[in-house]
């Protein structure tokens, strides 16, 4: 009865539906840790000790941002439940909202991007496209979007820069800044351009052109090459590419580290 009251209180109050939603589970959540735990403490009768042992499971089972998002809409719940006269305190009082935890993002390793660059094998303009784009990446630390948005003017092979056009800011514009690439990189960017000077669309200044006379791909062209060449299982556990680029992949030249 009470969860029904706290939910229309939210609606009231104009909190959006995911939000609603998101709140319900983690009460839901701790309703059931209370019924498995403390089976004779309600609502009106938690205390914060309650509150601190609920969290810890959840850190243990879960994550710590996901304590975090619950934890918010545990205190809603608790200061709402004392403001309606309904408990005598707010069992969340005096317990700091959980630390964001650091993420973990898996990284390929060096077997992962030898198999990675071995389904790029080949002399074709496919092959050689995607050979490019790989490399471009691992040598650069592009965002995807950044890559994708290339233009073969913003590409210097004879000082192995290529020049970036980044996330745009509200007060500054787009940022734009010169990315060093190795030796590997840009042989393969030289072996792609030689190939792209064939393609039925090379009047274009987009760099990055389709495969089968397609005129250019997109972030999501970009973000298909990539992925389909990934190879399994490395394609279901990392989600990005080391950097900087292991040592037997860079040239050792200084990086170009002035933005233009």
């Amino acid at each position: 009865m009470l969860a029904v009251s706290w939910e229309l209180a939210l609606r009231a109050d104009g909190y959006a539906c995911n939000t609603v939603r998101a709140d319900q589970n983690a009460v839901r959540g701790l309703a059931g840790w209370l019924a498995e735990h403390h089976p004779g403490v309600g609502a009106a009768e938690m205390d914060r000790q309650h509150i601190r042992g609920w969290l810890v499971e959840i850190r243990e089972h879960h994550s710590s941002n996901t304590a975090r998002g619950w934890f918010a809409g545990v205190r809603h719940f608790c200061r709402w439940l004392q403001s309606e006269g309904e408990a005598d305190h707010d069992a969340t009082a005096g317990i700091r909202t959980p630390a964001p935890g650091d993420p973990e993002t898996p990284v390929l390793s060096d077997a992962d991007l030898r198999a990675l660059l071995a389904t790029c094998a080949g002399t074709d303009f496919t092959a050689r496209r995607d050979t490019a784009i790989i490399m471009v990446f691992l040598d650069g630390g592009l965002r995807l979007s950044e890559l994708a948005g290339l233009q073969l003017a913003d590409v210097d092979l004879r000082d192995r820069i290529v020049f970036v056009t980044g996330k745009a800011s509200r007060r500054s514009g787009p940022r734009h800044r010169a990315v060093p690439l190795g030796v590997k990189a840009a042989r393969a960017l030289d072996r792609y351009l030689r190939e792209w000077r064939r393609h039925p669309y090379a009047d274009t200044p987009r760099l990055w052109l389709g495969s089968r006379g397609r005129p250019t791909l997109d972030v999501d062209g970009s973000r298909r090459c990539s992925s389909a060449a990934m190879p399994t299982p490395a394609s279901a556990t990392c989600t990005r590419m080391p950097s900087p680029t292991p040592g037997h992949m860079r040239s050792g030249r200084p990086g170009v580290t002035r933005a233009t």
